[in-house]
């Protein structure tokens, strides 16, 4: 569901939602010249399920993506995959996302970084009026709304890429907004 990525050799990194060792989705990656490996199943719904987004490199090679479902509390995670020096690569949930009433859950757009290594993404369902968010986490891992759709007026359930621009968010609604067909937003800050 989600595109893939490049890096500075070529490489190709995506996901799967579903299939690999455990049936709860893979990373993947082809090389430049062509070969395809597996480069981490997501083992128990605890580590999240379903990758849905592209994934996101950072400047030491460490890859970030989102799972729609899993993690501690079935809502969904944000998770770092990092290279081993035997070729195995390790992940870390960042977050799991809560399933109280009002919480923002089942993130769905790729992470993007501003300068200070602070991410930022949305999510599908949750947050006041259920449907979406906009979140910041800090390095530390500070969890931060930083925006909650309301649908009639500014749509909902935030569907595609996040995009990080001058400072600003911007990114697509599937719903809502004024004539309830979606809405193209951004958040400032």
């Amino acid at each position: 569901m989600g595109g893939i990525i490049i890096d500075k050799s070529g490489n190709l990194f995506g996901t799967t939602s579903s299939g690999g060792s455990n049936g709860r989705g893979t990373v993947f990656e082809i090389t430049a010249a062509g070969s395809y490996r597996i480069l981490y199943s997501f083992p128990a719904l605890k580590d999240g399920n379903g990758p849905v987004s592209s994934l996101t490199l950072d400047s030491q090679g460490n890859l970030y993506g989102i799972t729609d479902g899993g993690g501690l509390y079935a809502e969904g995670t944000v998770f770092k995959l990092t290279a081993g020096s035997n070729g195995s690569w390790q992940e870390t949930i960042l977050y799991s996302f809560p399933k109280q009433a009002g919480s923002c859950q089942n993130p769905f757009s790729n992470i993007v970084f501003d300068a200070n290594g602070n991410l930022y993404g949305t999510t599908l369902n949750g947050g006041t009026w259920g449907v979406g968010c906009v979140y910041e986490m800090s390095p530390a891992g500070e969890f931060t709304v930083l925006h909650e759709f309301g649908e009639s007026t500014d749509g909902g359930a935030p569907f595609g890429n996040l995009v990080f621009s001058q400072g600003s968010l911007y990114g697509t609604t599937s719903g809502g907004g004024e004539n309830s067909q979606g809405t193209i937003f951004k958040v400032t800050p």
